[in-house]
């Protein structure tokens, strides 16, 4: 009977476990170095907050998969056994390697003895849940900056956010939508700072444009992947191994979202398992929340035009990519709650513009969150031109 251990329990792990647990195919057991059980890592925000319990972030562990808590800290790809703190070994006949990523640490120079904190792990919640600067700052741009920065404003202090690019989610949106966004952030109290490396992180915090007193900080500046312990610690050592996968963001291009993990833990698995299944299409699904705006990015395809349309007073925005055959393959929006599921099949169905003469389909309820319809109308016409 085979063996399956899969070291991380994040969404590729937790995947892989259910998918080689349904199909019976022999003993599975999944390793968690953070927490005894898989967790939402998004929930983290709002235990770190005083929103939500432990109990609330904890997720099911997948039918018939044995939990196991502990850090791996040696295996052997040849006796077919990995070790963990304190000595016990668990042996495979398969393993996987799915151990995620941690905090990009910061590349300049701190202080001894200033608060850094990060917010990546389930004990970065824990720790975060207990601290209240009455000033905080925050480096990085992406989302768990701006969940930092959200932190914050929360815990009543004033805050401070040093984005290195000239534009907000640059590589999301456009500058139109940047400003609109960067607008209502501002509009709650937080001092944007865009265009502003950070040099030094202590007292006081030394930047590109001048140096600013706070009395913690949180560092947001991306990840790398989590090593894999042992001589053969490299992708290209277990790609020769027989015996051995690596999946997420161990992997050679991994995926980055919950979903993208998920579905790449899913179809493991049911490599693995010897059951046939159809690769997912590779949609991007990517979502990114500021305060009361979310930006969701659906893509199929890179987009070869666009239109779009922009209300800088709400800070919404909605833009519709179209490839050369005038097929529709992307949606950004923001601030509007879209229906995924309805625009990806709308996206494998190769929808051309003259099908997309009614929004509703699109756009969850209630009623107030749909686009209004003559805005929707107004982009068809501008993409039938």
């Amino acid at each position: 009977m085979e063996r399956f251990v899969i070291i991380g329990n994040g969404p590729a792990g937790r995947a892989a476990a259910a998918a080689l647990a349904a199909s019976r195919s022999g003993e599975v057991v999944l390793i968690g170095r953070e927490h005894p059980v898989p967790f939402s890592r998004p929930g983290l925000i709002y235990r770190a907050m005083g929103a939500m319990r432990d109990a609330d972030l904890e997720l099911p562990v997948p039918a018939e998969v044995q939990a196991v808590h502990g850090e791996v800290v040696a295996w052997s790809p040849e006796e077919r056994w990995v070790e963990l703190a304190g000595g016990r070994r668990e042996p495979f006949s398969q393993v996987i390697w799915a151990v995620g990523a941690k905090a990009r640490p910061f590349p300049g120079t701190v202080d001894p003895g200033f608060p850094v904190f990060s917010l990546q792990e389930w004990g970065d919640a824990q720790t975060l849940s207990h601290q209240h600067p009455r000033s905080w700052g925050v480096v990085g741009g992406g989302l768990v900056g701006a969940e930092l920065v959200e932190w914050g404003v929360g815990r009543g202090a004033e805050t401070h956010w040093w984005v290195r690019e000239p534009h907000l989610w640059s590589e999301r949106l456009t500058e139109e939508e940047s400003s609109a966004l960067a607008r209502r952030v501002r509009g709650f109290g937080v001092h944007l700072h865009l265009a502003t490396p950070v040099h030094r992180l202590g007292h006081p915090v030394v930047t590109a444009k001048g140096e600013f007193q706070v009395e913690a900080a949180g560092v947001a500046i991306g990840v790398v992947p989590n090593a894999i312990p042992g001589d053969a610690c490299s992708l290209d050592a277990i790609a020769h191994v027989p015996h051995a996968h690596a999946i997420g963001d161990v992997a050679p291009d991994g995926p980055r979202s919950w979903e993208a993990a998920t579905r790449a833990g899913r179809e493991l698995g049911m490599r693995l398992a010897g059951m046939p299944f159809s690769a997912s299409p590779p949609f991007s699904d990517d979502r990114t929340r500021c305060f009361d705006r979310t930006v969701t990015t659906l893509t199929a395809r890179t987009p070869t035009w666009e239109v779009s349309t922009v209300d800088a007073r709400t800070a919404r925005s909605l833009r519709l990519g179209f490839d050369e055959q005038g097929r529709w393959v992307r949606a950004v929006a923001m601030g509007w709650k879209l229906r995924s599921n309805a625009i990806k099949a709308a996206f494998a169905a190769g929808a051309p513009v003259d099908a997309l003469a009614d929004a509703r389909p699109f756009f969850n309820e209630p009623e107030g969150t749909r686009l209004p319809l003559n805005a929707w109308a107004q982009l068809l016409k501008d993409a039938a031109r």
